[in-house]
């Protein structure tokens, strides 16, 4: 099967299951939601564990490594943040069901920092695995690497299909965004 056609396959399917009701395909979100956030736990929990916390040739500021400035560093790295928060958006589309606006803000807020949270311990925490120069030639997704090198292949595997529920999930929501 052609890529276009899986494509072409995931697509109508989601459109089928946005077409059942605004309130299946939450559901179906909220449960990817879940399963993401778990897993990204799970990941900050076993860097914790495995991490090697050696930090003498660590280059917090990248200035050894000649990464520019912080700003350049932090616009560089933009791919990897949207991982991090897919279905934040979801949640401004979906607001408009919710029965108290408060209750959306609050969520949307709280769902930020825990995002941004994980965010920062998955970054900070890599390093403690990798060299700049070396995680800079890992393949995507570079974090399945990263965990694969001390935590074991079954970590590699794990963060492989995390990918994928994420990718899956932001991919509803585009649906949902687009009906």
């Amino acid at each position: 099967m052609a890529d276009a056609d899986l494509y072409s396959c995931f697509t109508w399917t989601f459109v089928l299951i946005v077409s059942f009701g605004i309130r299946i395909a939450s559901i179906i979100n909220t449960i990817s939601t879940f399963i993401k956030f778990f897993s990204l736990t799970l990941i900050v929990i076993l860097l914790l564990c495995f991490a090697n916390y050696d930090l003498r040739h660590f280059d917090f500021w990248g200035k050894a490594s000649h990464l520019g400035p912080i700003p350049h560093q932090i616009n560089s790295t933009i791919l990897t943040t949207l991982f991090f928060f897919m279905g934040i958006e979801e949640a401004i589309v979906v607001a408009a069901h919710a029965q108290k606006s408060f209750d959306v803000e609050k969520a949307t807020v709280i769902g930020y920092l825990i995002c941004l949270f994980l965010n920062v311990m998955v970054c900070v925490l890599s390093f403690s695995f990798y060299p700049q120069p070396e995680m800079a030639h890992l393949n995507d997704p570079a974090l399945a690497q990263i965990m694969g090198k001390d935590v074991g292949n079954w970590a590699r595997i794990f963060v492989n299909i995390t990918v994928i529920i994420a990718v899956v999930g932001a991919w509803l929501v585009a649906t949902i965004i687009t009906t």
